[in-house]
């Protein structure tokens, strides 16, 4: 509603709400991690192992990115959901409902994101109020990284799959490397720069 009612920029509002939500369990929490007490069946099937080694956390993941796929590429929505993204303008003058469109978008999102939160808890075992700080910067990171544009109107779902992957290699990359964990998120913002560098370039061109 803020977004699509009040035409406030969807970036500012995820980071608002974010903070606002943050907030909020630091103080029902205290700001401490709360133990998550539930059945062994649901943490294993969200946030569990397979044998000792395979996190299902991977299955979930390549689960929903078949999802988003197929819903992106090969149903009337997905190509609803580039024409707003792309020109709203156009899309309007088309007859696509782009209100709807972004509503249902985001509400698909911020469920993939709070599934998302559900595996991190189930795998940890614990609720953290701070769990997950700088997660926003690695998605950016990861969808720009993959091709998706800024500028709206272009971005693949296999491209941003490629983008977590290439994120969390250079992330584990540079502990490998035996450079301090407080540079990553410095290596990750000049990836962004750099990435965001050649998005713009590529965007003019194809103007």
């Amino acid at each position: 509603f803020i977004t699509t009612k009040a035409g406030i920029p969807s970036f500012i509002t995820t980071l608002g709400t974010m903070l606002i939500y943050r907030a909020v369990v630091l103080v029902m929490a205290g700001g401490m991690p709360i133990k998550i007490r539930s059945q062994a069946l649901i943490s294993d099937v969200i946030g569990g192992t397979i044998g000792e080694l395979f996190p299902v956390a991977i299955i979930w993941f390549l689960f929903f990115i078949g999802i988003s796929y197929y819903i992106l590429e090969h149903t009337a929505f997905g190509n609803k959901i580039r024409a707003t993204g792309g020109n709203k303008e156009a899309a309007i003058a088309a007859g696509i409902k782009t209100t709807r469109v972004k509503i249902i978008t985001f509400m698909f999102v911020s469920f993939l994101a709070a599934f998302a939160g559900l595996v991190q808890c189930f795998r940890l075992g614990s609720v953290a109020p701070l769990n997950g700080r700088g997660f926003e910067l690695q998605a950016i990171a990861a969808s720009v990284i993959g091709g998706t544009s800024l500028f709206g109107g272009f971005g693949t779902v296999i491209g941003t799959a490629l983008g977590v992957l290439i994120t969390g290699m250079i992330k584990n990359g540079i502990v490998l490397l035996g450079v301090s964990v407080y540079w990553q998120n410095g290596f990750l913002g000049a990836i962004l720069i750099a990435a965001v560098i050649i998005n713009t370039f590529i965007s003019k061109r194809r103007r």
